[in-house]
């Protein structure tokens, strides 16, 4: 399997932070590969789309596409205990809907569009480990399907999400206990 060896920048992660942040700095003339573990389409949860997306989903050009594609909502139900609570987005001053959105499909969407801006997408890729060298960037370990090949970035972006590779090589990953629920999902 053939990896690539460099690159200005290099982003760890393929939802929607990762694919944002490479597509913007393709067009600003940045060399970008963006690597993800896994192959998409692929599942994951967090369906809810907030209004305030419309302004990076207009950055990205990609707005009208996103509104035919998607279901639109007006807002939505927050239940906590006894406590029910329905929120209306306009009452915030929005003047585009919310979305839900199928995750698979709309990381796909925002990945694919990455491709177009010209960033070298690598599916089914993941970064190991990292070292910095504060002057010359980061040397990076990428591995897909047992191969390992060093990648040298100028920048390294780390979109993971709670995955955190960055924070969790260097020992800082904080877990917030006000944050530890569990959640299930799936689709009828």
């Amino acid at each position: 399997m053939s990896l690539p060896q460099g690159s200005d920048v290099l982003v760890v992660g393929g939802g929607p932070a990762g694919s944002f942040a490479s597509t913007m700095l393709a067009r600003r003339g940045y060399d970008v590969v963006l690597v993800d573990k896994a192959h998409h389409p692929r599942e994951t949860v967090g369906e809810s789309v907030l209004p305030a997306a419309w302004k990076y989903l207009d950055l990205l050009g990609i707005s009208d596409g996103v509104m035919r594609r998607f279901t639109k909502k007006a807002g939505g139900v927050v239940v906590w205990g006894d406590e029910i609570t329905q929120i209306a987005f306009r009452d915030f001053a929005y003047d585009r809907p919310g979305l839900h959105v199928e995750r698979a499909d709309f990381d796909e969407l925002l990945l694919r569009n990455a491709q177009q801006a010209g960033v070298r997408v690598c599916e089914g890729v993941r970064a190991e480990s990292f070292a910095s060298a504060e002057a010359d960037g980061a040397a990076v370990t990428l591995v897909a399907d047992g191969y390992k090949q060093p990648h040298r970035t100028r920048y390294l972006v780390d979109a993971t999400g709670q995955a955190s590779f960055v924070a969790r090589q260097l020992g800082c990953r904080r877990l917030d206990a006000d944050f530890r629920f569990a959640a299930l999902w799936g689709y009828f």
